[in-house]
């Protein structure tokens, strides 16, 4: 069999990275369009935290409480609060919420989403998304290989699935992007930690089994379109039915970054000191560390604990992702000068 010439995907990486570039740009610049109101919910319904001086606190909501209708509608509807027009940003709306054995009803004015949060969130995902996308098309220009065309495969998928969404008129447009979405970050979950088992070298395990790629990309992918078909068909989502599915969620997703990071580790422990630096495995572990792990921490203690609040600085989790495409670009482009040295000390010897 022949080697595959990855040089031929460059029009297609290239054509996709601009489609992801304008997408990300649609959704950037409606970002302040997006009603802010400044509370956070559990699979419960019940409010585990509220933003100082947000709406949300202004309008009197406290943590506990059990949010059962929002501007009427009840929490569970799933289709009438998919199809109903986006809330504007100083308009009024109600939350009602069952606070102890009463309901109260409270009136709410959305605002826009403070500059900080836009910084440590929105901010930093495009960031994030940015890099990955140049970064990732970069790498794979530079020198088309089976590695750099995998990563910039996960690049554009990482791009695509942090960018903010641009907002649709159509409730069934919202859907089907919103769903598209859910269907490429299943498929990201598995590029990851297939990359992961990539690098520098490919891991025994997976060199010798082709099933478990398959089992891989198929257990993240099939979370994926789950999560799709629910938002393409809006069912009633009772609290059991939101616990069981944030659960799998969390599982499913936060065991694929898991296993990628003790991957990456496993690879630097297995590593000679020598072998560390040259092969970019120090570059590489320190992006997926820096990068995954407060997103690692935040998803063990919710599946612990579901009904919790913000973990200390959890705003700024998310500037913290920064660190994933630059440790992983850095990686691999430090791998490759050392991989064409070795090709051409063996070619010398042959």
């Amino acid at each position: 069999m022949g080697q595959t010439d990855y040089k031929r995907y460059k029009a297609i990486f290239s054509l996709l990275a601009i489609a992801v570039f304008i997408w990300g740009v649609m959704g950037t610049l409606d970002i302040t369009n997006i009603p802010y109101d400044g509370y956070s919910l559990s699979p419960k319904n019940t409010v585990t935290n509220i933003q100082p001086d947000s709406p949300a606190e202004q309008t009197g909501l406290k943590v506990g409480d059990e949010v059962t209708r929002i501007d009427g509608i009840p929490i569970d509807d799933t289709i009438r609060l998919t199809v109903r027009d986006r809330p504007a940003p100083d308009t009024a709306g109600t939350i009602t919420v069952r606070r102890g054995e009463s309901e109260e009803t409270f009136s709410i004015t959305y605002a826009t989403i403070p500059t900080l949060n836009i910084v440590t969130g929105f901010g930093a995902f495009t960031l994030t998304g940015l890099l990955f996308l140049i970064l990732g098309l970069m790498a794979y220009l530079r020198n088309p290989t089976r590695l750099s065309a995998m990563f910039c495969t996960l690049s554009l998928l990482f791009a695509a699935a942090v960018f903010n969404n641009p907002y649709f008129e159509s409730s069934v447009i919202r859907r089907i992007a919103t769903g598209a979405i859910a269907i490429i970050t299943g498929l990201l979950l598995g590029a990851i930690l297939d990359y992961c088992l990539n690098f520098p070298h490919t891991k025994k395990i997976i060199a010798e089994g082709a099933w478990l790629r398959i089992a891989i990309y198929s257990i993240t992918t099939a979370l994926g379109v789950a999560l799709a078909t629910i938002i393409l068909t809006t069912p009633v989502m009772t609290p059991v039915r939101q616990q069981i599915l944030a659960m799998m969620t969390s599982i499913v997703y936060g065991g694929a970054l898991l296993l990628a990071v003790i991957s990456v580790i496993h690879s630097f422990v297995k590593a000679s000191k020598e072998e560390r630096s040259p092969t970019g495995l120090t570059l590489m572990l320190a992006g997926v560390v820096i990068g995954f792990g407060p997103f690692l921490i935040s998803i063990i203690a919710r599946i612990i604990n579901p009904e919790m609040g913000a973990l200390p600085g959890e705003q700024f989790y998310p500037i913290s992702f920064i660190a994933v495409p630059i440790g992983m670009a850095m990686a691999l482009m430090k791998l490759e000068p050392a991989t064409e040295m070795v090709k051409a000390e063996e070619g010398a010897e042959a």
